[in-house]
């Protein structure tokens, strides 16, 4: 059996997979080390629920991904046994220092052998199935509230009108949209692309906004829509050119293939994406035909940790765009013109749609959420509100007719807002993240 090795805000988890999926292992005991969860997602000892299967979650950074060379030391703990050469992960990561311990010397760290536990690649036939392996990482946290009431400042205090973020001239394509904060570029990430782009079209950039210092185009033609973050600072967009979710790595530009399919078709036109920090993928996909013509047909879907993709929403034919939110809390998935979708702790919607809510009002494109729970909504024609949680009108505010919205900036609370070649902030009293 292969092991499938995670790292989780600085702790190394290792979860021992079958054979083609990450399901527990045959004949273990539920609630016991690789057995089925219990049913209230515990798990007997000091195990911890992950994927539905009961892991050891240890106390050091250590070894990060399989046992291969050695790296910077761990934190303090018993010194681990060197890890085993070759293409063949370990259990107990590279270095040993994923066994951490009281007193001892550090273990060394390890990094990853290529038995299948990198991102996979969709041409390389000894790698896991397509979407099995993606970074399992915690999204960023709100700070602790209480947060002040709801307002666009100046930084004295003052009313803000929204302000130009940088010459749209630098953009070789007018229709914007995905905007996403990216805290290790200090810098937010959207996608620029012909407005009639689908599914197989070449054109569509990866453009930076770096605050105070301008655009600058880092990917060409990658042909994305929407892009979320992971917290290794890798982009992961809904490629409408390759059909794809690809996650997106900023300092090489090189591009893998997280899914390609939904319920064994191919994707047509992908338009968003989010990644719950449980390695869920929530995507939405648009298709060019009624029927789908041999393609996923328009809806939203969600991929588990195990690769196994499921419907959330299926509409025959799309008559919303498809933008996603996850809220800061993971509690609630919105699909712009979809409805709002409630989510255990591992991810999975109820099915309690709240089928009324700001983001399918007033023909609204673009959706966001700050830490206190409100809900921004626009419309690419006539601007959108600011909600309070029970979805009560709280601001008009200005705020502006956009095709994208994303919180972000060094505290949280600077709102970028995309529309056609018109790119706005504004600063607001709550922070919001990623």
């Amino acid at each position: 059996m292969k092991q499938l090795a995670w790292s989780v805000a600085g702790l190394a988890i290792t979860i021992a997979t079958a054979q083609l999926g990450c399901g527990p292992k045959s004949g273990a005991t539920d609630g016991a080390e690789g057995g089925k969860c219990l049913p209230n997602n515990t798990c007997n000892g000091s195990l911890s629920c992950v994927g539905a299967v009961c892991v050891r979650v240890d106390g050091g950074p250590g070894g990060s991904e399989g046992g291969a060379t050695a790296g910077t030391s761990g934190t303090t703990g018993t010194a681990g046994a060197s890890g085993a050469a070759g293409a063949t992960p370990q259990p107990d990561g590279g270095g040993g220092s994923s066994i951490g311990g009281t007193g001892g010397s550090a273990g060394a760290a390890g990094s990853i052998a290529d038995g299948g536990l990198d991102r996979p690649n969709p041409s390389d036939a000894s790698d896991g199935p397509i979407g099995m392996e993606v970074s399992l990482v915690p999204r960023a946290t709100c700070p602790a509230g209480p947060y002040a009431a709801f307002k666009f400042v100046t930084a004295s205090g003052g009313a803000l009108a929204f302000q130009s973020a940088c010459n749209a001239n630098v953009l070789r394509y007018a229709f914007t949209a995905g905007p996403v904060w990216v805290a290790s570029e200090n810098a937010f990430f959207f996608s620029a692309f012909p407005e009639d782009a689908t599914g197989g079209s070449d054109l569509g950039d990866i453009v930076k906004y770096t605050p105070g210092a301008g655009c600058q185009t880092v990917f060409q033609d990658v042909g994305t829509n929407g892009l979320t973050v992971l917290a290794d600072g890798h982009l992961v967009g809904a490629s409408f050119k390759t059909r794809t979710i690809s996650e997106f790595d900023l300092s090489t530009g090189n591009a893998k293939v997280l899914v390609d399919t939904a319920m064994g078709l191919p994707l047509d036109t992908p338009v968003d994406v989010r990644v719950h920090s449980n390695g869920t993928i929530y995507f939405s996909n648009r298709s060019s035909s009624t029927d789908g013509s041999g393609k996923a047909v328009s809806g939203v879907y969600r991929m588990d940790p195990t690769g196994t993709v499921t419907s959330i929403s299926l509409a025959t034919s799309l008559q919303w765009d498809g933008n996603l939110v996850l809220t800061p809390d993971e509690k609630t998935l919105f699909i712009v013109g979809g409805g709002a979708w409630s989510l255990d702790g591992m991810g999975v919607p109820s099915t309690n749609n709240q089928s009324t809510t700001p983001l399918d009002n007033g023909g609204a494109r673009a959706g966001a959420a700050d830490c206190a729970g409100d809900i921004y909504s626009s419309s690419w024609m006539s601007g959108g509100y600011v909600y309070m949680p029970n979805f009560q009108a709280i601001s008009s505010a200005g705020l502006p007719q956009a095709a994208g919205l994303a919180l972000g900036g060094a505290d949280g609370k600077t709102l970028f807002t995309v529309n056609h070649s018109f790119l706005q902030v504004a600063t607001t009293t709550i922070p919001g993240v990623p």
